[in-house]
């Protein structure tokens, strides 16, 4: 046999026993240090200066931590927890002793990433990454850091544990994860990057969720495919943050009941998209769902400015909704128009006006008593809840069109609304009853909480006041 031949069949031997190591479950202590010394010239040590002390009643640590080239032209990657306590300056050091500054482009808050820029004289080595959809639960996992020593990363062996943990966002491992290596690689014994290292935790998406678990055998990282896309979204400057749609649904054990919608929050990427109360969401995107522990899955992996198309069950019908999430979900604010609907009418048109709130938009507009108000924006008004239900769509300060009818003549009228009413009146007057379409009797009553006179009815055959408790 020739000495080439000889050699062919030794690495062919190599490549052999490391295959049937991964399927056995034997990991010669060879594949490992070759598998991180593939991607070690791309990891480096990352120095903070400066920054909070504490972040959410946390010290905050200052030692040194870990981040990944992803871009020959500078660019490297880390968890962002590391500079959530916003330094003033960024050291990086590479594996060769060179130091040099960096500067925070942006953050995926939603996957807790940080995207770091330096300045080269020269293309810096970039690692090869897995196909997220080549990566087995059960596989050999590597996670490496390069906190403690900057010539010599450290290392952590384990297998990947569970795929699509955190709601979709991320592999599970039981390698020792911490702040030693949060911004490192977790490879495979190829020595490709299967994921990002980062804290997380399915129960919170504060920037600090996840850390109570370094070191217990849970440690996450997002995937190859997920973090380079990411990556080539913050290269723009922009910050992600995770997409809201502003639905609340009905309580389920377990997030395992079906996803009825149990309230919309107005003015809501799901207000505009034309969900309702009580509808049965059955589609998000190109995925059925039945459980609102699917919708949770759909929705957590979505950035703010996303736009997702939903199917929902409403009665006997099925409706599509389009929404584009928002970063962040405005507290509502009650718009005040000002005036008070007359009860018991039997007119089919609009609103009666039965009080106009003194410096109220009504008020301003010059809406008196005894008017009707017979649209809103050019649209007619049904009643007093469709009012209601209406003005309260729109914001304070959003400008509506009324049209309001007086007994002899209809006119326009533009109004502001406002964040609240200004002042209250003194007295209210007494509504009419109209006994023949409601039997029985009212009475005044007074209450030491408040100054104004209380009309009650008391249907017929209800128990006197001194039986009321």
């Amino acid at each position: 046999m020739t000495r080439q031949v000889r050699l062919t069949a030794v690495v062919l031997t190599l490549l052999c026993v490391h295959a049937a190591a991964e399927e056995v479950g034997v990991v010669p202590h060879e594949a490992v240090q070759e598998a991180v010394a593939k991607v070690a010239p791309s990891v480096v040590q990352i120095e903070t200066v400066g920054g909070t002390d504490e972040i959410d009643g946390l010290p905050v640590g200052t030692g040194p931590t870990t981040g990944l080239v992803v871009d020959a032209k500078g660019y490297i990657v880390s968890s962002s927890i590391h500079f959530a306590n916003l330094p003033s300056g960024i050291l990086i050091r590479f594996p060769d002793g060179r130091r040099q500054p960096a500067q925070l482009v942006a953050t995926d808050h939603n996957r807790k990433i940080a995207l770091l820029k330096v300045e080269i004289d020269s293309p810096l080595p970039v690692p090869t990454f897995a196909q997220t959809d080549s990566v087995r639960v059960g596989q050999w996992a590597i996670a490496v850091g390069r906190a403690f020593d900057v010539e010599r990363p450290n290392v952590a062996v384990g297998i990947v544990s569970a795929l699509n943990r955190v709601w979709g966002k991320a592999l599970q491992t039981d390698a020792a994860v911490s702040p030693n290596n949060y911004g490192g690689p977790l490879l495979n014994l190829r020595g490709e990057v299967v994921g990002l290292l980062v804290p997380m935790s399915p129960m919170s998406d504060e920037e600090i969720a996840g850390v109570e678990w370094y070191d217990s055998g849970i440690g996450f990282a997002v995937p190859s495919d997920g973090l380079l896309q990411a990556v080539e979204q913050l290269k723009a400057g922009q910050d992600l943050y995770a997409g809201r749609l502003g639905v609340t649904f009905a309580k389920s054990v377990a997030m395992s009941g079906p996803p009825v919608v149990r309230s919309v929050l107005p003015n809501s990427p799901a207000e505009k998209a034309g969900l309702r109360k009580d509808d049965r969401i059955v589609r998000v995107g190109d995925t059925n769902v039945t459980r609102l522990a699917e919708i949770r899955y759909e929705l957590a992996r979505r950035y703010a400015g996303d736009t997702i198309v939903m199917l929902a069950r409403r009665g006997d019908e099925t409706v599509k909704c389009e929404a584009t999430l928002v970063a962040s979900l405005e507290p509502y604010r009650c718009p005040v128009l000002g005036v008070l609907p007359q009860r018991g009418t039997t007119q089919d048109e609009g609103v009666l006006v039965r009080l106009v709130l003194p410096g109220s938009p009504a008020a301003e507009a010059k809406i008196v008593p005894g008017e009707r108000i017979v649209a809103l924006d050019d649209r007619p008004v049904s009643g007093a809840d469709d009012l209601r239900n209406r003005v309260a769509r729109h914001k304070p300060g959003d400008k509506i069109a009324l049209d309001v009818a007086g007994e002899q003549d209809r006119r326009k009228v533009d109004l502001t609304l406002a964040a609240s009413a200004t002042t209250l009146p003194d007295d209210l007057p007494t509504p009419p009853i109209d006994p023949e379409a409601a039997p029985g009797r009212a009475i005044s009553l007074s209450l030491p909480e408040w100054k104004n006179q209380v009309t009650a009815y008391l249907p017929k055959g209800y128990p006197s006041v001194a039986q009321i408790h």
